[in-house]
């Protein structure tokens, strides 16, 4: 979640006469906000203040992945997409943050909360489809997040002719 959070954003955090300040979509900063709330597994915050401390671990995600292109945000997709390389395995993650319904129909599989990998049942797909629309009618802004592993190399696609 950090991850979609912090690379399918163009919004940015500065800190400035003593304050934190957003630059970009209120919904955007509050995502950023998030990663630094959140925090990275093997990382601390301890003794970055001010400035530093405004995208530390946003940073820190940032760092980790070579950004290769960004399709923004449009009306026919409503969703971001944004595939990266990661610098030390090579591998190519499509990360995507958007409309949940629709990225509900797109999805296979269901991060559980410990990080594994199942596989969307309909009864997965038919809970968490209520869930959005419950969530939709409060009125609540639902974002679905979305990853997808195992891209082909950038330039594998067979040309045609």
């Amino acid at each position: 979640m950090a991850n979609v959070c912090a690379l399918c954003n163009e919004a940015v955090i500065r800190y400035t006469d003593e304050k934190y300040v957003r630059i970009g979509e209120p919904t955007e900063a509050a995502l950023k906000c998030l990663v630094e709330k959140m925090g990275l597994v093997g990382a601390s915050a301890d003794g970055q203040v001010g400035a530093q401390r405004a995208s530390y671990f946003g940073s820190i995600i940032k760092s980790r992945y070579k950004t290769e292109a960004t399709l923004k945000f449009c009306r026919d997709r409503k969703s971001v997409l944004v595939p990266c390389k990661d610098n030390q395995t090579g591998d190519r993650i499509l990360y995507v943050k958007g409309a949940a319904e629709l990225l509900l129909n797109r999805c296979t599989s269901v991060m559980r909360p410990d990080g594994s990998l199942q596989a969307l049942s309909p009864k997965d797909r038919e809970s968490i489809a209520a869930r959005i629309t419950g969530m939709s009618v409060r009125p609540l802004r639902v974002l679905g997040m979305a990853i997808k592993t195992g891209m082909p190399p950038r330039n594998s696609c067979p040309r045609s002719s």
